[in-house]
Protein backbone atom coordinates (compact mmCIF):
# COMPACT_ATOMS: atom_id res chain seq x y z
CA UNK A 1 0.00 0.00 0.00
CA UNK A 2 2.41 2.26 1.54
CA UNK A 3 4.61 1.73 -1.93
CA UNK A 4 1.28 2.99 -4.27
CA UNK A 5 0.77 6.28 -2.69
CA UNK A 6 4.76 6.71 -3.25
CA UNK A 7 4.12 5.69 -6.84
CA UNK A 8 0.99 8.07 -6.92
CA UNK A 9 2.34 11.10 -5.28
CA UNK A 10 5.95 11.36 -6.50
CA UNK A 11 4.96 12.26 -10.30
CA UNK A 12 1.49 14.77 -8.29
CA UNK A 13 4.95 16.73 -6.78
CA UNK A 14 7.14 16.77 -9.69
CA UNK A 15 4.10 18.23 -11.81
CA UNK A 16 3.74 20.76 -8.75
CA UNK A 17 7.43 22.33 -9.41
CA UNK A 18 8.11 21.95 -13.20
CA UNK A 19 6.65 23.85 -15.70
CA UNK A 20 8.28 23.88 -19.40
CA UNK A 21 7.38 26.97 -21.21
CA UNK A 22 9.75 27.65 -23.93
CA UNK A 23 10.30 31.08 -24.71
CA UNK A 24 9.67 32.41 -27.89
CA UNK A 25 12.70 35.29 -29.51
CA UNK A 26 12.45 38.16 -28.30
CA UNK A 27 10.29 37.78 -25.41
CA UNK A 28 13.59 38.46 -23.05
CA UNK A 29 12.85 41.69 -24.26
CA UNK A 30 9.63 42.50 -23.25
CA UNK A 31 9.16 44.94 -20.31
CA UNK A 32 6.36 44.24 -17.21
CA UNK A 33 6.01 48.38 -16.51
CA UNK A 34 3.27 49.81 -14.46
CA UNK A 35 0.28 51.73 -15.76
CA UNK A 36 2.07 55.03 -15.47
CA UNK A 37 4.88 54.11 -17.16
CA UNK A 38 2.67 53.34 -20.86
CA UNK A 39 1.19 57.07 -21.03
CA UNK A 40 2.49 57.35 -24.57
CA UNK A 41 2.17 53.59 -25.72
CA UNK A 42 0.52 52.48 -28.36
CA UNK A 43 -1.99 49.60 -26.84
CA UNK A 44 -2.29 46.61 -28.66
CA UNK A 45 -4.96 44.88 -26.91
CA UNK A 46 -4.84 42.60 -24.02
CA UNK A 47 -4.02 38.72 -23.49
CA UNK A 48 -4.96 36.40 -21.04
CA UNK A 49 -2.50 33.64 -19.96
CA UNK A 50 -3.24 30.64 -17.63
CA UNK A 51 -1.26 27.88 -15.77
CA UNK A 52 -1.69 25.22 -13.33
CA UNK A 53 -1.72 26.77 -9.66
CA UNK A 54 -1.93 22.62 -8.36
CA UNK A 55 -0.81 20.10 -9.06
CA UNK A 56 -3.64 17.74 -7.68
CA UNK A 57 -3.77 18.87 -3.69
CA UNK A 58 -0.41 20.78 -3.90
CA UNK A 59 -0.47 24.62 -4.39
CA UNK A 60 2.42 25.97 -6.62
CA UNK A 61 4.96 28.54 -5.55
CA UNK A 62 3.30 31.93 -6.14
CA UNK A 63 6.67 33.10 -7.37
CA UNK A 64 6.92 30.16 -9.77
CA UNK A 65 3.37 30.72 -10.58
CA UNK A 66 3.85 34.79 -11.20
CA UNK A 67 6.92 33.67 -13.42
CA UNK A 68 5.11 31.51 -15.95
CA UNK A 69 2.12 33.71 -16.10
CA UNK A 70 4.73 36.66 -17.21
CA UNK A 71 6.86 34.45 -19.30
CA UNK A 72 3.38 33.00 -21.08
CA UNK A 73 2.34 36.93 -21.48
CA UNK A 74 5.49 38.04 -22.74
CA UNK A 75 5.37 35.27 -25.65
CA UNK A 76 2.07 36.92 -26.37
CA UNK A 77 3.43 40.40 -26.79
CA UNK A 78 6.13 39.18 -28.89
CA UNK A 79 3.08 37.64 -31.42
CA UNK A 80 1.27 40.56 -30.93
CA UNK A 81 4.22 42.81 -32.15
CA UNK A 82 4.35 44.28 -28.48
CA UNK A 83 7.26 45.19 -25.81
CA UNK A 84 5.58 46.02 -22.80
CA UNK A 85 3.25 44.52 -20.19
CA UNK A 86 0.92 46.16 -17.39
CA UNK A 87 -0.78 43.56 -15.92
CA UNK A 88 -4.73 44.46 -15.92
CA UNK A 89 -5.60 42.39 -13.30
CA UNK A 90 -4.49 40.37 -10.13
CA UNK A 91 -3.31 36.42 -10.74
CA UNK A 92 -6.41 34.53 -9.53
CA UNK A 93 -6.48 30.76 -9.79
CA UNK A 94 -3.43 30.72 -12.39
CA UNK A 95 -4.80 33.39 -14.41
CA UNK A 96 -3.74 36.83 -15.37
CA UNK A 97 -5.03 39.55 -17.52
CA UNK A 98 -2.29 41.88 -19.26
CA UNK A 99 -2.88 44.99 -21.55
CA UNK A 100 0.02 44.80 -24.40
CA UNK A 101 1.52 47.78 -25.54
CA UNK A 102 3.83 48.70 -28.57
CA UNK A 103 6.39 51.51 -26.60
CA UNK A 104 9.47 51.59 -28.26
CA UNK A 105 9.76 53.58 -31.98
Amino acid sequence: MRKRVVLFLFPVLLAAGCTFIDPLPGSEKVVVAKPDHVAYCVRLGQTKVNVLDKAGFIERDPAKIRADLELLARNSAVEMGGDTLVAATPISEGSQTFTVYRCRR
